[in-house]
């Protein structure tokens, strides 16, 4: 039987920079913003695997139980640098809507806000991890460099 979801997470910076990454028919789709705008160029491939393992992360964070508006009022604070974040993803019949103005869910508790990154910080990690992300950031940093007239040869761009 053939596995239906969907994968789409929004981050937005302050200064209106954003990027959001979409998974569909087994390719990694990046759209960029701002200072993320040719960050990468090429649509990256999912295996069936990769899909999997990446669904497996989003149980062990329990991201099907996220809250879908995390806000930094719940800790009593006001933070308005227009810094946002949306994730949704479905996967059969479980399905998660959730995003946050400044704030995030916590690593104590995924119910609770946090003004650190907390939990999206892992969501991020094992989307960049389970798909191999950073191998396609750096020759697009490479390109993006060529264009600026900088020497590539001198630069080491490789982790």
């Amino acid at each position: 039987m053939q596995r239906t979801f969907t994968l789409t997470f929004t981050e937005v910076l302050a200064f209106w920079s954003g990027y959001s990454w979409c998974l569909k028919k087994s390719k990694i789709r990046f759209h960029g913003t701002g200072n993320f705008e040719h960050l990468v160029t090429p649509r990256i491939p999912a295996s069936n695997a990769q899909v999997d393992e990446f669904f497996s992360a989003l149980d062990l964070i329990q991201v099907w139980d996220w809250r879908s508006d995390y806000d930094p009022t719940d800790l009593g604070a006001m933070v308005d640098d227009g810094s946002s974040w949306s994730f949704i993803a479905s996967d059969g019949e479980r399905q998660c809507r959730c995003g946050g103005v400044n704030a995030h869910p916590s690593f104590a508790d995924h119910t609770l806000s946090t003004l650190d990154r907390g939990r999206l910080a892992l969501l991020h990690a094992a989307l960049y991890d389970c798909f191999g992300i950073e191998r396609y950031i750096h020759p697009a940093k490479r390109a993006q460099l060529g264009i600026w007239g900088v020497d590539n040869g001198l630069l080491n761009l490789d982790p």
